[in-house]
């Protein structure tokens, strides 16, 4: 049998190695069956990806723990923002102080500001508020047993006062940490 050799030069691909890599999954590709346990590897995504489970089963998954079967299929904060506000399931008009507690220094913001990526409020606050109108939907775009409307306000309310969250006794989420599940929601 033939050894094949391929050489691809960078610079011929804008300095990119798309072309090595889809050769080399080429060559993968021809070792048969027994390359299918790599080409798996290569086609994983992150853990995390599409993962829609509780706060507390998602802080402490296992890469090869089981994950659960429920569906999420929340909007991002962008696509809230981006929906006219007669199809939002709580009037974009609302005060966030009317559904979170503590409200935010601005007694002032309404729901629609709060939710719009492109203001300057706390991400945590921004990603609460698309969890809410998540929630607050008919049927709910997130399951309740996964984010409920109350939860969410407990999650606003205890990073609000604390600067954390606790999905589970003793362990304490930061803001990035707290966006990170939240963001599992969205399809």
């Amino acid at each position: 049998m033939a050894t094949e050799s391929y050489h691809v030069d960078p610079a011929a691909h804008g300095g990119d190695t798309k072309g090595t890599v889809a050769l080399g999954r080429r060559r993968l590709l021809r070792g048969g069956l027994g390359a299918a346990p790599i080409i798996a590897t290569l086609a994983s995504g992150p853990v995390s990806a599409g993962l829609c489970t509780t706060g507390s089963a998602y802080g402490s998954l296992h890469p090869s723990g089981r994950r659960t079967s429920l569906t999420c299929s929340g909007l991002s904060p962008s696509a809230w923002t981006a929906m006219a506000p007669g199809q939002w399931p709580i009037s974009a008009s609302t005060l966030f102080s009317g559904c979170f507690s503590p409200a935010l220094a601005d007694a002032t913001c309404k729901l629609k500001t709060v939710v719009d990526p492109s203001k300057p409020y706390d991400p945590v606050a921004c990603h609460c508020v698309a969890a809410l109108l998540n929630a607050s939907t008919s049927p709910p775009l997130t399951p309740a047993s996964i984010l409920s409307a109350a939860y969410v306000k407990a999650v606003w309310a205890s990073y609000a006062s604390k600067g954390y969250f606790e999905p589970t006794a003793g362990i304490q989420w930061n803001g990035g940490q707290i966006v990170d599940w939240i963001k599992t929601t969205y399809t």
